[in-house]
């Protein structure tokens, strides 16, 4: 898992400043792109949470350790690994808003991740990153082809007051799910699936 973040956060940072065109999901009222570094960041984001949650097995809900401590500890390393990774290639290549822009976007839909497993989505987790970045790409352009606000993974602004409040509430959702031990919504029992 730590190679695919050190590959996700120089391909990211080498991308930064290239916007892809999004052929099959555009804007249903034009065509529409995304940053770069929003495809290393799904791609991280998907593979960690899959390893991270099939690393969780059923009896594991019993344990006495915190599981679910761990489990975002290892998330949370992972994005320590993309922020140094970023800096430095940011640094050769003089790219520091790209990455900056791997960053939030790794942190962004790894919150997405962890708030849709403290809602009790956790076998179907990964799949809101995902799904967010597809409607994304379907419905964030208006009619005069500006990003909507809630699209803020199509954007470039770091500032974004959409991206910091997906971060603080996925990052408020997370401390609940760590400090319960267990999704704040639906089933409580011993199955952690």
């Amino acid at each position: 898992m730590m190679i695919v973040a050190v590959i996700a956060g120089i391909v990211g940072t080498t991308a930064g400043n290239i916007n892809l065109p999004i052929p099959f999901l555009s804007s249903f009222i034009g065509p529409s792109t995304m940053p770069a570094p929003v495809v290393p960041s799904l791609v991280l984001v998907v593979v960690a949470g899959a390893m991270i949650q099939s690393a969780e097995l059923l009896w594991t809900a019993a344990s006495v350790r915190n599981v679910i401590a761990h489990s975002i500890l290892l998330a949370a390393g992972l994005v320590a690994i993309v922020v140094v990774v970023s800096h430095l290639t940011g640094v050769v290549l003089h790219e520091n808003e790209a990455a900056w822009l791997m960053v939030r976007d790794v942190l962004g839909l790894l919150v997405l991740w962890s708030g849709a497993r403290a809602l009790g989505i956790n076998r179907f987790a990964g799949l809101v990153p995902v799904v967010y970045l597809l409607i994304a790409s379907a419905f964030a352009r208006n009619s005069i082809g500006e990003v909507r606000g809630w699209a803020w993974i199509l954007g470039r602004e770091l500032a974004d007051p959409w991206a910091l409040a997906t971060i603080g509430v996925g990052c408020l959702l997370t401390l609940l799910y760590v400090l319960r031990r267990r999704p704040l919504l639906g089933r409580t029992t011993g199955s952690n699936s």
